[in-house]
């Protein structure tokens, strides 16, 4: 996951996506409602609404994947940087959808922001 509530992810080369996709890990990086690169519309539906609108695109794409049967629902992870650390908590915090997860430098309380 990226950093920022409104940040984009790229399909370009990321080797920190590489170095665990080589070691047999699937990676997703949520372009979630509100993420740039996609028109005022689409990044309206973050306003007033962060840390709802991310999570629930997060742990929609997490079942996406298992009720597919592309991944383990006993294994699903979380990660995020900055304002994507603060969905990864919230997504740990007050849903059932992700085994383990990890906050890098996330923000832990909206009122700040």
């Amino acid at each position: 996951m990226t950093g920022g509530p409104t940040d984009e992810a790229r399909g370009i080369l990321n080797l920190r996506i590489q170095y665990w996709t080589s070691r047999g890990w699937a990676l997703v990086n949520v372009n979630y409602g509100g993420s740039s690169g996609y028109g005022w519309a689409y990044r309206e539906r973050l306003l007033r609404k962060w840390g709802i609108v991310d999570i629930n695109d997060c742990c929609s794409c997490a079942r996406y994947l298992v009720d597919s049967g592309l991944v383990d629902a006993e294994r699903l992870c979380i990660d995020g940087e900055s304002a994507g650390g603060y969905t990864t908590l919230a997504a740990l915090a007050f849903r059932d959808t992700f085994k383990a997860g990890a906050s890098l430098y996330g923000v832990s309380d909206q009122s700040y922001s």
